[in-house]
């Protein structure tokens, strides 16, 4: 999932009070979305509404599908008949909503593709008593979050010097904690402002269909002797060193795989934030392969390997992101495939309409041990083969051809959609693991 933030800290109006901490919370919000490797931190400072306009054009110009989306502002706003603003620089008092900008207006920008949007708004949500107000909400699309640093109606707090306003500075405190999602930071900051008895309550608006993670765990050091133990072949094979771990290190058996994986993870791909998925979703992973094991046998619910059991530990809800999702721009893949034989060699032509940079597994059941990974590079895509290397029999081979599982990271996300989600057709299989997988058998025949 690509993630981006844009940041505005507006503290020097023309005719609102200074709000000296705006720009310090602005600076506390770059350092932090950068720390969580956000792929995109834009920041502003001391904006017009003129420039906050254009600030906000440019961020949700080619949003990418499915990406998360984190606005944050602070400054002055106010409330006037349901809707709230945030403040220019050179908004007047006696007329703000001419140099200001409206929540619902931001929220609008992101109505065409889909995408996770978060809005953070550290500013005074108050009214003038003498128009009457329509308090009814703000109506908008799915998978948005507006987070408030206050109550309709009431004053959010700043600082002085270089202090964090108070809202600013419970996020800024937690949103690094690991195992952290949308939810659980935006409840803790409110539980922050309460415990330190702050007359401002901060509140949300969502219509979030999931939680999004912030941040995952890190590997520490239990974890990395957990791996060690596992790898170590005098503790037998994975699962029975998995198991004795379990009892080494008192913890079910799904955390102690988590650790490992996490470790495992690290190795393979080097990522900085080791897990492509969640801990919820690695431990339903792990959990599913347990019971498929033969040697695994359960009884009255119970799990037990050569007559031993195994404590499990806390087996998680299957996850949301685990269930079917409707294509939210339809990819009807299509693959046809041609080959002939070329100065020794078999040429072999993949055409489809899989996008650029789309990975292959292709595989030739006639010489079962052999396959190769094939990076789709257009229209047509060529291989060449020796003929041993295939199998051919009486002028023709079997090619088997499946799709790697597709990383939220990947640049193909905009066009087949997290999990491959947007991939339709014949030749779309779906995994409650992986998501949408290319599945493709045929007998070629060889031409010419």
């Amino acid at each position: 999932m690509k993630r981006n933030a844009l940041i505005i800290g507006n503290s020097n109006y023309l005719y609102f009070k200074e709000i000296r901490s705006c720009v310090h919370d602005a600076d506390a919000m770059v350092s932090d979305f950068k720390d969580l490797l956000f792929n995109k931190v834009i920041c502003h400072k001391n904006l017009d509404a003129s420039a906050m306009r254009d600030a906000f054009d440019d961020f949700s110009a080619n949003y990418e599908c499915d990406s998360l989306n984190v606005i944050y502002f602070s400054g002055h706003g106010f409330n006037i008949n349901g809707d709230d603003y945030i403040v220019g620089t050179t908004a007047n008092t006696s007329n703000p909503e001419l140099n200001s900008i409206s929540i619902r207006s931001i929220i609008k920008k992101y109505g065409g593709v889909h995408a996770y949007v978060i809005l953070i708004v550290d500013a005074c949500r108050v009214f003038d008593d003498d128009v009457a107000q329509n308090f009814c909400g703000t109506n908008m699309q799915k998978d948005v979050l507006i987070a408030y640093s206050t109550q309709i109606g009431k004053e959010a707090f700043g600082a002085r010097g270089k202090n964090l306003s108070p809202f600013t500075s419970a996020i800024h405190a937690n949103i690094l904690k690991t195992n952290l999602t949308i939810n659980s930071l935006f409840q803790t900051v409110r539980g922050k402002l309460n415990n330190d008895k702050y007359v401002q309550m901060s509140c949300e608006i969502s219509t979030m269909t999931q939680d999004i993670p912030l941040t995952y765990d890190y590997v520490d050091k239990n974890d990395k002797d957990i791996y060690d133990f596992i790898m170590d072949s005098q503790n037998g094979c994975s699962l029975e060193a998995a198991i004795k771990a379990s009892e080494l290190f008192n913890r079910g058996y799904l955390d102690i795989m988590y650790s490992f994986q996490k470790i495992q993870s690290k190795q393979l791909f080097e990522w900085k934030c080791p897990m492509y998925f969640s801990e919820a979703e690695s431990k339903s992973l792990e959990f599913k392969n347990l019971t498929e094991m033969s040697s695994v046998k359960c009884i009255d619910h119970r799990f037990y390997y050569k007559d031993k059991e195994i404590r499990i530990g806390e087996i998680p809800l299957l996850p949301s992101s685990f269930s079917y999702q409707k294509p939210l721009i339809a990819l009807d893949v299509s693959i046809r495939i041609t080959a002939r034989r070329n100065n020794g060699k078999i040429g072999i032509v993949i055409r489809s309409n899989l996008p650029a940079g789309f990975t292959l597994i292709v595989t030739f059941p006639n010489k079962s041990t052999f396959s190769r990974f094939v990076l789709v590079t257009g229209k047509d895509t060529i291989i060449d083969m020796d003929e041993i290397d295939i199998g051919v029999v009486n002028d023709s081979f079997v090619i088997d051809i499946s799709s790697v599982s597709i990383l939220d990271s990947s640049d193909l996300i905009p066009i087949v959609g997290t999990h491959g989600r947007n991939l339709t057709g014949n030749f779309i299989e779906f995994s409650g693991i992986w998501g949408n997988q290319v599945q493709f058998q045929k007998n070629v025949i060889l031409q010419g």
